[in-house]
């Protein structure tokens, strides 16, 4: 086992070898200089420089739509030419502009690295983990030029173990370590994170690319199953080359890298063009026998590997024209993000299903879950996809107590019209057309010449397949695309889903944090609130509108410290939810901004808000319905 692994880690190595460019290049350099302060030294070397040349860096990272200003962390820069300082100055919060013109010329930069997210840097005597839009600038009119990049080996002595791990191509550099590395343009350079530190490596194969599975931060701590692990990837990273390239079974990379950062608890992802980044709990990684069931911790960090996977294609390289050449220092408005990122959540989790890694029981209380998430906010009534697409920068990304009540998510509605969709191409075209087929098309059109894809450019591809195979139907596809995208009216998701035989059900949410998905005890009355424990108080963190607690005049940050004249507790709210009667008044005690307040809350009827998902029986649908089934879970 550990030489075939040797062998699969090597493989991935030996891959990313290549030959230095032949032309003019821009030459940074990376140094782990300072753990403790969590400071990075990178330098950049320039030739030819005109006066006025103008340097910057990123304020924001793609595939995380907000400004993020990562000029803030640089705490020193300066330019020095033969050994004497340089004239460098600031043009606005992240251009810097060198004045004078210089045969040769060396930018020296410090940047603090301590945002252990997957959106920026970090560094310590643990591990260092870099995006390159925090760190490596940006020289106006040089975008194209390719790129060289050298690491350097650490000097610290807390530092002494480190490897590197990175998806840009290798130089000259030792298995897993430092050295040089190149990258075919500055959007290929920012586009490979580094990670720097001691780290376990999975190796494992996929359709002849090697794939490599890393592990960083607390993974000691973590009694993981290597082998399955592997071996569940493999199984759905091949499902999405597969879906993509069922003829040829090619990738479109040589060689593929996840760069997983184990926590005692996190959860997020970022998609890169032959990499993501990754951060998990230790709960969410396998233990135990290779054949147990995958429990929810592992089946949503293998949904997250998956989706991240999928970006790969869509997104990465089959690209809105917004981003296809991305302009770093402002926002880059798209009304498409819903088909961008929800219909990669749409196969997310599918294709874990379709790689056997879940039973479709496990499938159907995962996107039950969806479901309640969009339908538990009233922002869905107020804010269509193609907004929530493109207010994204400052509304998604940027939530306030109120958002809920004001917008729908992207990820989570546009997951539900990726899958109504599917179900309404499936029905319109009698099974000639499915949404594989239209990514197909999207890859062939798009990803491959990688030509950009028009605001408008996948409703209209939708509509031109369909017109070729069933054309009497397109006028109601038509209608579907303004219906989804454009209104807020809700989807008619119950509708679909039983003409494949499957039943979406309503209860009551069973607690204040149920997800939904699941047979619980509903309760019978609702407040209308989201609570955090605060010290002996309860602090609200949601109001819902026109909800009891929303028509007694409670707001976000009020403390509750008393009900009915007993100090407050979170488990007496969840037992009398579960068993009071509509139309029961509670008196509330709080404080508001240290003022003491009194309100009276009457309680509704829980609103049935949590969507349960079930097969339908042979005797309860259509033999017709039964084969739509079939033909989309298999079951």
């Amino acid at each position: 086992m550990q030489e075939k692994q040797s062998s699969l880690l090597s493989a991935y190595w030996l891959a990313a070898v290549k030959e230095p460019s032949a032309e003019p290049v821009l030459r940074y350099q990376l140094a782990f200089d300072d753990p403790y302060g969590h400071y990075l030294t990178v330098k950049l070397y320039l030739e030819d420089v005109q006066a006025g040349q103008q340097l910057s860096l990123p304020v924001w990272i793609p595939g995380s739509y907000m400004v993020r200003d990562f000029a803030k962390h640089v705490v020193g820069i300066s330019a020095e030419a033969d050994g004497a300082a340089c004239e460098l100055s600031m043009l606005d919060k992240s251009t810097w502009v060198i004045t004078e013109a210089y045969q040769s010329l060396c930018i020296n930069m410090r940047v603090y690295a301590f945002d252990d997210s997957v959106r920026a840097a970090w560094f310590d005597e643990q591990r260092a983990f870099v995006n390159g839009t925090a760190c490596f600038l940006r020289v106006a009119g040089r975008e194209h030029w390719p790129c060289e990049l050298e690491v350097l080996t650490p000097s610290h002595p807390a530092l002494a173990n480190w490897r590197l791990a990175t998806g840009l191509d290798v130089l000259e550099a030792p298995e897993w370590g430092f050295g040089r590395f190149q990258a075919d343009d500055y959007h290929a350079l920012v586009d490979h994170p580094l990670e720097a530190g001691e780290f376990e490596l999975i190796g494992f194969d996929v359709a002849e690319v090697p794939h490599v599975m890393l592990l960083s931060g607390s993974y000691a701590a973590v009694d993981c199953n290597q082998q399955r692990l592997a071996d569940d990837l493999s199984r759905i990273c091949l499902q999405h080359i597969q879906r993509f390239e069922p003829q040829a079974n090619t990738a479109p990379f040589s060689r593929y890298l996840f760069l997983t950062y184990v926590t005692p608890a996190g959860y997020g992802g970022l998609e890169h063009r032959n990499s993501t980044a990754l951060v998990c709990a230790e709960k969410d990684l396998p233990s135990g026998a290779s054949d147990a069931a995958a429990d929810a911790s592992y089946q949503q960090f293998l949904g997250l590997c998956s989706h991240e996977y999928f970006h790969s294609w869509n997104v990465k390289r089959i690209t809105p024209e917004a981003f296809q050449q991305p302009d770093y220092q402002r926002e880059n408005y798209s009304v498409q993000l819903w088909a961008f990122e929800g219909i990669t959540s749409y196969y997310d989790d599918l294709t874990v299903l379709q790689a056997d890694c879940i039973n479709v029981k496990d499938w159907l209380t995962t996107f039950a879950q969806i479901i309640s998430r969009v339908y538990r906010g009233t922002g869905r009534l107020g804010q269509s996809l193609t907004e929530s697409s493109f207010t994204t920068w400052t509304r998604f990304y940027q939530q306030d107590a109120n958002a809920p009540n004001a917008i729908v998510s992207y990820y989570a509605k546009g997951a539900l019209a990726a899958l109504c969709l599917d179900l309404k191409l499936r029905l319109l075209s009698a099974g000639a057309l499915t949404l594989d087929d239209v990514m197909r098309a999207l890859w062939q059109r798009h990803g491959l010449p990688l030509t950009a894809v028009p605001e408008d450019g996948i409703e209209n591809l939708v509509l031109t397949m369909l017109a070729d195979c069933a054309p009497a139907t397109v006028a109601e596809m038509q209608g579907f695309f303004e219906l989804a995208l454009r209104s807020t009216v809700d989807l008619p998701l119950a509708e679909l889903l039983a003409e494949f035989a499957v039943r979406l059900d309503w209860r009551a949410a069973a607690s204040a944090t149920d997800k939904g998905g699941v047979e619980a005890e509903p309760w019978r009355v609702w407040l209308g609130c989201l609570w955090k424990s605060v010290g002996t108080e309860l602090e609200l963190t949601r109001v819902d509108n026109d909800s009891p607690a929303y028509k007694a005049g409670l707001s976000v940050k009020d403390r509750l410290v008393a009900i009915n004249g007993f100090r407050v507790s979170a488990d007496w709210i969840q037992q009398q939810c579960l068993s009071a009667a509509p139309g029961t008044s509670w008196e509330l005690t709080l404080f508001r901004g240290g003022r003491l307040m009194q309100k009276t809350v009457c309680l509704d009827a829980a609103p049935k808000t949590t969507a349960v998902l079930s097969l339908l029986a042979p005797e309860e649908t259509t033999a017709a319905a039964l084969d739509n089934r079939k033909g989309w879970l298999q079951c």
